[in-house]
């Protein structure tokens, strides 16, 4: 009986890394394309080594001016996919001395004099690189040298991940003895995790509020498929949306996306989202501006809307009157406004406002 991964969500990623980064135990992320496995590794090994007061270096080539080295964390993103054995290797030379062949180390592995004291050697596509690519790596993630020629600073850390097969990602067999030197995870599609995600980096509201409203549409690939939704494409959508206000150019580039049929229904949703009651008019009158009225078409997609709206909106100033406005929806999207609060504005939780509101809902956890 094969062995199953440990599924996880987006928001377990920090917690994963900073242990991985403080045992010097090498994390392998599997995961489908598109889920935001390489986007959210960087991410998070960015927010870790700002947290310890080191400056992080996204290394594309060359060096930041005045670069102080030992307060410089340096990413390496290598594409196995695009690496040659001589990229692991290094080229060979003939030593007439000695009479013997040495390989030269390859300028694009760490090196604390060409890079930084500290790191993280980021492995992607691993699955897709040639065998004897990753052969080639088995000594640097075993012993953590390659040769004679070249060892991987001790400050620095091993990082990697990969589609899975099944996900039609021309994946090649990576052997036993590599992937049990790896502590193993499966990202997984998760909205709630991505949606806080969105809201913490400042996306706009409506498409994480729309995909919660269509949880199916978030990750939804089938063999053959070649434009189909992705959370990294959600992203791209979420920038859409907010620069482009031709609709019909917006529906166009949606669905040149996440295809045609799901660009109609995030459209339709942009409509519903247009309707709702004006922020102004909520902080202005709460009680009495228009909430979406139950058990009608299209409610469901204006609650979210209008929750979405309230968090872009709602400051210390006018909190009370955005918590009197919400407090008139269904409980369960009270909850998910006071979630949304604490991912974008985790400040607001010491207002009365907020601490009277769970006050008054025990139940409900956040």
């Amino acid at each position: 009986m094969g062995t199953q991964l440990l599924k996880i969500s987006m928001d377990k990623l920090p917690a994963i890394i900073a242990w991985s980064f403080a045992q010097n135990m090498p994390v392998y992320v599997h995961g489908a394309s598109g889920i935001g496995k390489s986007q959210g590794m960087r991410q998070y090994a960015r927010e870790w080594a700002e947290a310890k007061g080191l400056t992080f270096w996204d290394f594309k080539g060359g060096s930041p001016e005045n670069m102080d080295r030992d307060k410089t964390f340096c990413w390496i993103d290598l594409r196995v996919v695009l690496m040659d054995i001589l990229d692991v290797k290094g080229g060979p030379m003939l030593d007439k001395e000695e009479m013997v062949t040495r390989f030269l180390a390859s300028s694009i592995l760490p090196d604390t004099g060409r890079h930084a004291k500290y790191g993280c050697l980021f492995l992607d596509e691993l699955p897709q690189g040639a065998p004897m690519v990753t052969n080639g790596l088995s000594q640097l993630v075993y012993d953590r040298h390659i040769g004679d020629s070249y060892f991987f600073p001790k400050d620095w850390r091993l990082l990697a991940a990969g589609n899975r097969k099944q996900d039609a990602a021309n994946t090649n067999k990576v052997g036993a003895q590599i992937y049990n030197r790896f502590s193993h995870f499966e990202l997984v599609a998760d909205v709630e995790a991505w949606a806080r995600h969105m809201l913490g980096k400042g996306g706009d509201f409506r498409i994480p509020n729309f995909v919660r409203l269509r949880p199916e549409l978030f990750h939804m690939f089938e063999k053959g498929d070649i434009c189909f939704p992705s959370p990294r494409l959600w992203e791209e959508v979420d920038k859409v949306v907010r620069t482009v206000e031709d609709k019909a150019l917006r529906e166009m580039f949606i669905g040149g996306l996440v295809s045609e049929g799901v660009a109609v229904e995030v459209c339709s949703y942009l409509d519903i989202h247009t309707q709702i009651e004006t922020f102004p008019k909520i902080v202005r009158d709460p009680l009495k501006a228009k909430v979406p009225e139950a058990g009608v078409e299209g409610s469901v997609a204006a609650c979210y809307a209008v929750i979405g709206m309230c968090v872009g909106g709602v400051t210390e100033t006018n909190i009370d009157a955005v918590f009197a406005y919400v407090n008139r929806l269904p409980e369960e999207f009270q909850a998910v406004f006071a979630i949304d609060i604490i991912s974008a504005k985790p400040e607001l939780q010491e207002t009365v406002a907020f601490t009277k509101w769970r006050q008054d809902h025990p139940s409900v956890r956040v």
